[in-house]
């Protein structure tokens, strides 16, 4: 028996019974689908996540099939990106904050013994690209400043700059 794996299904409707008997029915096509091609369904790792606005509470509806159910979550990683039921990019930035506090880290630590073409690479390559992967989804989030912040002190540490020194005065090129 072979799993199918990273399957994701999308519905819409502000009508929450067609809603409820629109996931039942495609969740039953879709098992006995899998079970023609010999493909099963792991419960323990199948999940849905309702996307809710600030106003709404979140939904309690039962989907599964042979007694088991498939569990609601908050939040969950697509596609190596964070996202969480009201879309506030808050879990996805949190988890990008860590691993830039590295990058910061070893910027830092590099900066004594590596030239400025060197840790601009090395800004390129640690932080730079952890930024731009998912900005786009992540970038008008009221979290976002954190980022930035974190953006600003690198450059800093890059320029030799004092941690409180305004970065719109120095004609920087990175």
């Amino acid at each position: 028996m072979l799993f199918a794996d990273d399957v994701s299904i999308l519905f819409t409707n502000s009508n929450l019974a067609i809603y409820s008997k629109d996931v039942h029915a495609v969740f039953e096509c879709t098992n006995k689908w899998f079970k023609r091609s010999f493909l099963s369904l792991s419960f323990e790792e199948t999940h849905y996540i309702y996307f809710i606005t600030r106003d709404n509470t979140t939904i309690d509806m039962k989907t599964g099939n042979d007694n088991k159910l498939i569990t609601p979550v908050l939040h969950t990683t697509f596609l190596g990106i964070n996202v969480d039921s009201a879309l506030s990019w808050r879990t996805c930035i949190e988890r990008i904050m860590s691993k830039l506090n590295i990058a910061c880290y070893i910027v830092r630590s590099i900066k004594p013994y590596m030239s400025y073409i060197t840790l601009i690479m090395n800004f390129y390559s640690l932080f730079h690209s952890i930024v731009n992967c998912s900005l786009i989804f992540w970038g008008n989030s009221s979290f976002s400043y954190k980022i930035f912040r974190m953006q600003e002190r690198v450059i800093r540490i890059i320029m030799g700059c004092k941690n409180r020194s305004s970065l719109v005065t120095k004609n920087i090129r990175i």
